[in-house]
């Protein structure tokens, strides 16, 4: 059995009340650098 087909019989056994995996989503992002938006506040006495 492939990883895939692994993964594909695991989530098979998730409750639709947790997790639907019918619906659509969005497309998944890559993160941005999010310590940058802490050093901005840091360096203006912020956090």
């Amino acid at each position: 059995m492939s990883y895939f087909e692994k993964i594909r019989e695991l989530t098979k056994k998730i409750s639709i009340s947790i997790v639907d995996f019918s619906t659509d989503r969005d497309i998944a992002r890559t993160p941005t650098q999010a310590s940058s938006n802490f050093i901005t506040n840091k360096s203006r006495g912020l956090g």
